[in-house]
């Protein structure tokens, strides 16, 4: 099992993540808190091939065999029951603190389990902290997971810090991510073409086909674009097929290995992410720490993350066409611009995504 060295006495030894899955999100939160000296475990249900294991390869757990015989995934991951084996490799593994993922009938039993074998337990979600209001209801519930919640998403107007609901601490933690080394001598619109990159989902809310129908009507030859996707929906990629198959700037990919998305991300100079209600976004800090320029809309929950004008441009999410159309132009007609946020992105990315506040916080507690 990936561990790191132990720390002095009084420190933070063992930290395990137990998650529905491996996600990339994490990957580099892992290796920076394991950099620290912390020994990090990392307990998962499932695992995926797109997942990023370089770091640290999670221990599948699994459900137990009713929930797998007689339950589909959705209703899994609500009301599932994880193993017994599972159940006792965590709880043999004695963490130090436990940071939960998902809020769940298994999530609910291993956070008892655990305070009870005395490990200090956090909720992490990725609810806004400030801006949006959470039904009273669900505040109770989530109180009766942990005392401590983390989320990478502040909401509108917030500041990151912490706020005390029914007792609950709620703290924002952005996401964890270091520059690229190669971002630093990166080239940018070679030829004067600037290199557009979408990924996502290919679902409708991540408004991939109604993104490329935009970027074509402001086609005049001076740019690119490539779509990077996993498919969940096949309607919405053949939506998209028909547009890209129409034009020869165009191309698209599907199913690309995460190990491979920094090359992407680096031959790229604009990165657009085009969905609505996205409650937080990793992508675009993968594309910020490669030294793309970001755009994203305003109903994206880190959108936080990209000071507009500065190291991307923020549009309207209730004026799809018209707010997006507009950050592309001013963006397309100045190749200096794009090169000028991207750097910008580079330097955010260093200065605000660290693991020195994770560590910070985990210390706290």
């Amino acid at each position: 099992m990936p561990a790191g060295s132990r720390k002095e006495k009084g420190s933070i030894v063992i930290i395990a993540f137990i998650a529905p899955r491996f996600h990339t999100n994490q990957a580099e939160l892992v290796e920076q808190l394991m950099s620290l000296g912390n020994t990090v475990l990392y307990f998962s249900y499932e695992s995926r091939y797109s997942e990023d294991h370089r770091t640290v390869s999670p221990v599948v757990i699994g459900y137990a065999k009713l929930f797998n015989r007689f339950c589909n995934e959705s209703l899994r991951r609500e009301y599932g029951l994880p193993s017994l084996s599972g159940i006792v490799s965590i709880l043999s593994s004695r963490p130090d603190v436990a940071i939960i993922r998902s809020f769940s009938l298994s999530s609910l039993l291993l956070s008892t389990l655990l305070r009870i074998r005395g490990s200090k337990v956090v909720l992490y979600c990725q609810l806004p902290i400030h801006g949006k209001r959470i039904p009273i209801i669900k505040l109770v519930y989530y109180r009766g997971f942990a005392r401590e919640v983390i989320t990478p998403v502040r909401g509108v107007n917030g500041s990151i810090g912490n706020k005390i609901v029914l007792g609950q601490r709620w703290t924002c933690i952005p996401f964890i991510k270091k520059p690229n080394k190669a971002a630093f001598s990166r080239e940018y619109c070679p030829n004067g073409v600037v290199r557009i990159l979408i990924v996502g989902k290919f679902v409708s809310r991540k408004m991939i086909p109604e993104c490329l129908n935009v970027l074509e009507k402001l086609y005049r030859g001076n740019f690119a674009v490539k779509v990077i996707g996993t498919v969940i929906e096949n309607r919405v990629l053949e939506e998209a097929s028909k547009i890209v198959g129409r034009n020869e700037y165009m191309s698209i990919a599907v199913n690309i290995p995460h190990e491979l998305m920094d090359k992407e991300y680096l031959s790229s100079d604009i990165f657009v992410l085009p969905s609505i209600n996205e409650p937080a976004s990793y992508s675009q800090l993968e594309a910020m720490s490669c030294g793309c320029a970001v755009v994203c809309s305003d109903s994206n929950g880190t959108a936080e993350y990209i000071e507009d004008g500065v190291n991307g441009m923020v549009f309207r999410a209730t004026e799809f066409d018209a707010s997006l159309r507009e950050c592309l132009v001013s963006m397309l007609d100045a190749n200096d611009v794009v090169e000028r946020m991207g750097k910008a992105g580079i330097e955010a990315v260093s200065k605000n995504h660290n693991a020195s506040a994770y560590a910070s916080y985990l210390r706290s507690i």
